[in-house]
């Protein structure tokens, strides 16, 4: 962990960050800007783990980023999904990252895209309602993921799928408030039933990434409820859950987020090495001033690593 921890201590980047998120999900950036921010910072490595999907022009980024001196190693994706115990109850959720070209399979996508449809159908309800309610001239839902801005200029780079940062940048065009202020005031948090509604099984979605040959790893398991608890300890439950994952065929495991304190950070990564899992992930990159792209991720051994794995079930 010397290198690892090298890294944090100076605050550098690493050279590997396979957890970027743009606008093709819930991020607020382009894909290209993502990358030149990459080439930028010395970040060799990078891929786009989107929430629910894989981008359609994604081997037209692959070219993009090679381009700029960026690897784009393999497609990936981030699978949102609840773990249900034992009794078959929901019990915490997770976000499964998924390496290899098998996130491509069209049967896989459709079915990691259920999540995504819940979320759209919320919000042209919600986009709605603000119309009627606060007389907001905003663009439809379809005209927001284009880029159509109020005045009926396109400003924003076109995105696949809509989240509440989405819709309160687009208010912010109207009134004078800052994101999380107007997210308080106009967008109530999706409620509990719908968020039980858009999320997969875990183990389930895990089995299918496996089936089709690719890596499946735990993201951020460190911050999600009910593991972000008061005390600041991961509770040992999260631990027996991660087991049962691995069990599953989980063989990663993103041991390093900005909402995982230092020392949550090191028991996770112990853990991980503990039970032979891989580290994935990286910094979860969404807008700049949240984190930096590269201020999480790998070491190009533990990249390596992840590669020397895909090209041996590829063999099989």
């Amino acid at each position: 962990m010397t290198e690892r921890f090298d890294l944090i201590q100076r605050n550098d980047r690493f050279p590997v960050d396979l957890h970027v998120h743009t606008v093709n999900s819930d991020g607020l950036e382009d894909p290209l800007g993502v990358i030149k921010e990459a080439a930028s910072n010395g970040i060799n490595t990078i891929a786009f783990a989107e929430h629910n999907l894989v981008a359609d022009n994604h081997a037209e980024l692959v070219e993009t980023a090679s381009a700029e001196g960026v690897e784009i190693p393999f497609p990936a994706i981030e699978v949102d999904t609840v773990y249900h115990n034992e009794d078959g109850h929901p019990e915490a959720k997770f976000h499964i990252l998924g390496y290899g070209d098998g996130v491509l399979n069209d049967e896989f996508l459709k079915y990691a895209s259920l999540p995504n449809s819940v979320y759209y159908h919320y919000f042209v309800e919600l986009v709605d309602k603000l119309r009627r309610e606060h007389g907001f001239d905003l663009p439809s839902v379809d005209d927001m993921m284009r880029g159509v801005q109020p005045n009926g200029t396109y400003a924003k780079p076109h995105c696949r799928q809509i989240f509440r940062k989405h819709v309160a940048w687009y208010i912010g065009q109207i009134v004078d408030m800052g994101l999380e202020e107007i997210k308080r005031t106009y967008l109530p948090e999706i409620p509990n039933e719908l968020k039980a509604m858009r999320a997969l099984d875990t183990i389930e979605v895990i089995r299918k990434l496996v089936e089709l040959g690719c890596l499946a790893g735990a993201a951020h398991p460190g911050w999600h409820t009910p593991f972000d608890n008061d005390s600041g300890q991961i509770p040992t439950r999260l631990f027996d859950i991660l087991s049962s994952m691995k069990a599953a065929g989980m063989c990663g495991l993103e041991s390093m987020h900005r909402r995982t304190n230092f020392e949550n950070q090191a028991a996770l990564y112990r853990f991980a090495q503990a039970e032979d899992l891989m580290i994935v992930g990286g910094s979860d990159y969404h807008a700049k001033g949240e984190v930096e792209v590269g201020q999480h991720g790998l070491l190009e051994s533990e990249l390596d690593r992840i590669k020397e794995h895909l090209a041996r079930v590829v063999a099989q």
